[in-house]
């Protein structure tokens, strides 16, 4: 549990498929709300607010969903607004990226052995895949 003022956002994954789905875990301060409960705004924006929404929370956590809509554009953020027990607020932005899967790439990196004696030859490799699985 945070013992300051700070609200912490913790994103499954930051970057997202056209609609694709992921879940941010917010952690609140120990000093929000009335005795650690009220609501929880979340706000969804780009170059323009594309919405506004809350929910009642109770205790020290709570699960938000996040969805990369069309209108969003190659990203958006998601900012978490929560009252504290003094009468102001907290608040925490995360940004999320939108890209399709084809123009991803997979970095791939492995090594020999899983295990090597101190100043013995090391041999790594390396490589980079496209979408379409052509070694690059």
């Amino acid at each position: 549990m945070a013992k300051d003022a700070l609200l912490d956002l913790v994103a499954e994954t930051q970057t997202l498929e056209p609609q694709g789905r992921t879940r941010m875990f917010v952690l609140l301060p120990d000093v929000w709300g009335q005795e650690r409960s009220g609501p929880v705004w979340v706000t969804v924006s780009g170059p323009r607010i594309h919405s506004t929404t809350h929910k009642k929370v109770k205790g020290y956590s709570t699960w938000i969903d996040v969805e990369a809509k069309p209108e969003y554009g190659t990203g958006f953020f998601v900012t978490v607004t929560v009252p504290l027990s003094n009468g102001k607020f907290a608040e925490a932005t995360r940004a999320f990226s939108i890209v399709n899967k084809d123009r991803q790439l997979t970095i791939i990196r492995s090594t020999t052995r899983l295990f090597y004696q101190f100043l013995d030859n090391q041999v790594a490799e390396k490589g980079v895949e496209e979408r379409h699985l052509k070694a690059v």
